[in-house]
């Protein structure tokens, strides 16, 4: 079975023109077309035909070729000046069977697919039964022969009326219908799939109490009030004194910072909330957003949205100094110990005794607005910089560092250090953020995430440190480590 998606409609719900085809909001868990791949899916369509006017590109890096759901997808760009039913025209209309047609912007829940069958060549047209008598749901059946007529309509939301004008017409009546035209429809429906109002959409995580779902590796400050319903994605970070909800959805990968709040609103992934930000109605994509009241859009250059992009303050260089101070007299105590362990791994280990991996570290009273690249002293590979905690990790990354701090291009905790490709790799949204602190021996994923957190994990998690890090912060991690060290709270 084939189906053909308009995925762009003049004057519908389009909150980042320039950056994100509507068809990829998310909606909980999941884009839109995502919901709507899956119910057609689970349906029998394996043949996909996604129409589209602007970005082709992102709509395939996001939904792939199909083979995740055993379909096959085609992406079919409209040329300008179009409209967008003359697509149509490219399907033989001597093919056997009929062929599903309509929006991502508005579709049943429930296609009745036993229904759609038993009218056999028949035109099918999907009426809502709770948005007035005999109102379009956005969707059409129709078999081959018929799509040169609909390829020369003006538009396709004329599909429904011309369809429900011919005989033989048949009516599928759905009671439940996804709607997202418009910011008012989207936050609608949104609040319905959060409170578990739309069985047939589908929404993954755990459900911490009644209408607050979660995904993994979510964490939440004790102090932070959440309103049901909400949905977190993987690997969000909620500060201090945050305040969610209602009908909030914040998407993987995201920070919402100390002191802010969010109600009625939408967080697309890799998005930073800084501090004491109020957030009410609003789509926020990294340092853009779009008020749903106002029907506006705006990209902050200063990008507070962000975090607080900056570079070493005058504080942040005296804790500095204050750390390469310690890191010296520590050195002279561990000397002994860092000599003896390097004359063993000497005598019994092939190969080079230190791993000179490249890192990139600041430079002079610009901080990272200029950087240069250092080699970390270390006897083990920087890939194993994320283990737990202990004698070895000790002996064998911790003591042989310190002077790296010495030299002033490590800190005692900061960031993971990383090489130009790896900050090169890192997402936009992240790779000012995280240039803005210090490289480090111990960091917030080592102490908190442990040895087998993922590159992405650990980017979200020296994003957040660089966004809040603090002198008493530094301290506290420091002080985890030690714990860490003697076995307490390990990871």
């Amino acid at each position: 079975m084939k189906a053909v998606i308009f995925c762009d409609q003049a004057g519908a719900l389009n909150p980042f023109e320039k950056l994100l085809p509507p068809a990829l909001l998310p909606l909980g868990d999941r884009q839109i077309l995502q919901h709507l791949v899956e119910l057609l899916a689970e349906g029998g369509v394996n043949e996909f035909d996604f129409i589209v006017g602007d970005h082709p590109g992102k709509l395939e890096d996001a939904m792939g070729d199909g083979t995740r759901w055993g379909a096959h997808f085609r992406y079919q760009l409209v040329k300008e000046g179009q409209p967008a039913t003359a697509a149509l025209r490219r399907y033989d209309p001597a093919m056997s069977g009929s062929v599903l047609i309509g929006f991502v912007n508005l579709f049943p829940i429930d296609f009745q697919f036993d229904r759609l069958r038993a009218a056999g060549g028949n035109p099918v047209v999907y009426v809502d039964s709770q948005n007035g008598e005999g109102a379009w749901a956005g969707w059409v059946s129709v078999p081959a022969h018929l799509l040169p007529e609909l390829a020369a309509l003006e538009n396709p939301t004329l599909l429904g009326e011309r369809l429900l004008s011919q005989e033989g017409t048949v009516k599928i009546t759905s009671g439940k219908v996804c709607r997202t035209r418009d910011a008012k429809e989207f936050f609608s429906v949104q609040s319905q799939l959060l409170k578990g109002e739309l069985p047939g959409l589908l929404l993954t995580g755990s459900e911490v109490q009644g209408g607050i779902r979660v995904a993994r590796n979510v964490r939440i400050h004790p102090s932070a009030n959440l309103q049901p319903p909400i949905f977190l994605g993987e690997n969000c970070r909620v500060g201090r004194d945050v305040s969610l909800g209602p009908n909030v959805v914040v998407s993987r990968n995201c920070v919402v910072d100390e002191g802010s709040s969010l109600e009625e609103s939408v967080v697309l992934s890799e998005s930073y909330i800084g501090q004491g930000l109020e957030l009410k109605d609003l789509f926020v994509l990294g340092n853009s957003f779009y008020n749903a009241r106002l029907e506006s859009s705006l990209a902050l250059d200063d990008q507070f949205i962000l975090g607080n992009i900056r570079r070493l303050g005058i504080g942040e260089k005296v804790q500095h100094l204050f750390g390469r101070l310690i890191a010296f007299v520590a050195l002279l105590v561990t000397l002994p110990v860092l000599l003896l362990t390097g004359l063993i791994l000497a005598l019994f280990r092939r190969g080079p005794l230190f791993d000179r991996a490249g890192f990139l570290c600041p430079v002079g009273r610009e901080g990272f607005a200029r950087t240069s690249s250092s080699r970390l002293t270390s006897f083990v590979a920087k890939k194993e910089w994320t283990s737990t905690p202990g004698i070895q990790d000790l002996l064998l990354r911790v003591i042989p560092a310190l002077w790296n701090v010495v030299k002033g291009e490590l800190a005692l905790v900061g960031v993971r250090p990383r090489s130009q490709d790896e900050i090169e790799q890192l997402s936009d949204q992240w790779r000012e953020l995280i240039l803005s602190a210090y490289p480090g021996i111990v960091t917030d994923a080592a102490i908190n995430l442990g040895p087998k957190a993922s590159a992405e994990e650990i980017a979200l998690s020296d994003a957040m440190y660089a966004a809040t890090r603090s002198f008493q912060g530094d301290l506290r991690l420091l002080w985890l480590y030690l714990l860490r060290f003697v076995g307490i709270g390990r990871v």
